[in-house]
């Protein structure tokens, strides 16, 4: 027989494979919701699958209460059977003729949206609440009217009208008709170049936010006064684990589109090793490619893979989820096909410097997620792959300063662009790419720009930059320290 002791080991490691299945389970919860989210057919299938369940109910109420018996409610439907099945046929009729409208209509804005804009903008259109929840009001009116009309039975003396729910129809063929109405407005609105970036920053921001300051470097808390002494690793223990570890290879292919961080933390403590996360959110991984590695080499390291591979999630796109450079490259992408020879609108990509200058300038003052993770006792644990600073200014402005060889005006909000997030940037690191590329929008000035006005306005504008530069190097200097 097992002894006591033995029994008790045995639950609690039970206890603590049932909380890692939950902890997972939730990781890939929340991951299936924000997908739900990028859907266009969850809220529609929502709002018909309520308006199914509203049909019972009402059904169920013209069965049990003689609605003919009450004379003060004037509101209620009082016609004949066969008035209430014309009507209600016709109201499913006509339902089905304006969700057919409505999917044109949409497909039109989803298409000028692809060609005119990128088709990565397209989740963005779908996700919209304003669409989904016409096209869900359509079809549950279709869906209550259709049920409501099985249960009238006109045979001879037999009548049964069910009285509620008749009105309960008219009513959501009535607010069907509002909305068609807005949405004629909606989706005049949705197809603009300003609505489009407007969203595009909306969701921008709340990457941003979800991101930072959730951080992956903050992992294991400790409470009270003392915290204790966190090991700092340097190059050379870096390159011992990467040499004496353990490979971990990626089991499928396709964008890693998040990780669960606190699953990684919990693994490596549990299991007394370091993780070496080797890929990022919005990276392409390659199916048997090198995504970590575990040190030191001991244990069931194939079962500590495995792990680790169930703690990655990797789909056919990138999304906005856990990336924040992919929220940047869709304004990046409107700017760029807007200068394109085809579409020709410099408007449209100066919108496109100034939203992603707020955004960089939102970014300057938040905290980058520390690579490295601790446990409790301040052993280091994860040790990740994460986004820079310079590496975000790069992926906003490299595009668009290529594209815009030979055009002064942009060439000039550019610059003005960089010198917004140079007045707020607590960063060496930033400060040194923005000093870089405003050397750079410079130089492409002088050789693309042969107008000699036009080139003294850009090079007034560096100057500009540049003073203001200066002065925050300056300003850190003498003892404001980066956030970071």
């Amino acid at each position: 027989m097992w002894s006591r002791s033995s029994r008790k080991a045995t639950g609690t490691v039970i206890r603590k494979d049932r909380v890692r299945d939950l902890k997972r389970l939730s990781m890939h919860i929340a991951h299936l919701w924000h997908q739900l989210q990028q859907s266009f057919w969850f809220v529609p299938g929502l709002i018909t699958i309520g308006a199914a369940v509203l049909s019972q109910i009402t059904l169920e109420l013209d069965e049990t209460l003689p609605w003919h018996d009450y004379n003060g409610l004037g509101w209620i439907y009082t016609g004949s059977g066969e008035g209430a099945g014309i009507l209600l046929s016709a109201i499913v009729g006509s339902m089905i003729t304006a969700t057919s409208i409505t999917f044109s209509m949409t497909l039109v804005a989803l298409t000028l949206t692809a060609s005119q804009y990128g088709p990565r903008l397209l989740q963005n259109f779908m996700r919209r609440p304003g669409s989904q929840i016409v096209l869900g009001t359509f079809l549950a009116t279709f869906t209550f009217s259709l049920l409501v009309l099985r249960s009238v039975q006109i045979n001879g003396d037999a009548v049964v009208v069910p009285h509620l729910s008749v009105t309960v129809a008219i009513g959501l063929a009535l607010t069907s008709v509002a909305v068609l109405i807005f949405f004629i407005h909606h989706i005049a609105k949705a197809i603009q170049a300003d609505t489009i970036i407007g969203q595009v920053y909306a969701d921008l921001l709340a990457s941003i936010d979800r991101m930072f300051p959730e951080q992956i470097g903050q992992g294991g808390s400790t409470h009270g006064d003392h915290q204790p002494v966190r090991i700092v690793l340097d190059e050379a223990s870096l390159r011992r684990y990467v040499r004496e570890g353990v490979p971990v290879r990626s089991s499928s292919t396709g964008y890693l589109q998040a990780v669960d961080a606190d699953g990684l933390l919990e693994l490596a403590t549990e299991q007394n090793l370091v993780v070496l996360l080797h890929r990022r959110p919005g990276h392409f991984i390659v199916q048997n490619q090198l995504i970590a590695t575990l040190s030191p080499s001991h244990g069931d390291t194939n079962e500590s893979s495995l792990r680790v591979c169930d703690l990655l999630i990797l789909g056919q796109e990138r999304t906005s989820e856990q990336d924040v450079e992919f929220a940047i490259l869709q304004l990046v992408e409107v700017a760029v096909r807007a200068l394109s020879p085809g579409i020709n609108d410099p408007h449209t990509a100066m919108r496109c410097l100034d939203w992603l200058g707020a955004a960089l300038c939102r970014i300057s003052g938040r905290c980058l997620p520390d690579h490295q993770r601790y446990d409790p006792q301040g052993n280091i644990r994860v040790i990740a792959e994460r986004a820079s600073l310079d590496g975000l200014v790069d992926v906003a402005f490299h595009q668009i300063r290529q594209t815009s060889a030979g055009k002064p005006a942009l060439l000039i909000r550019l610059l003005e662009s960089l010198a917004s997030i140079i007045a707020q940037a607590q960063d060496r690191s930033m400060l040194e790419a923005l000093h870089r590329h405003a050397d750079m929008v410079l130089r492409e000035g002088r050789r693309s720009v042969s107008e000699q006005c036009d080139q003294a306005d850009i090079e007034r504008q560096y100057r500009d930059s540049l003073a203001l530069l200066r002065h925050q190097e300056e300003r850190l200097r003498l003892g404001s320290s980066p956030f970071c």
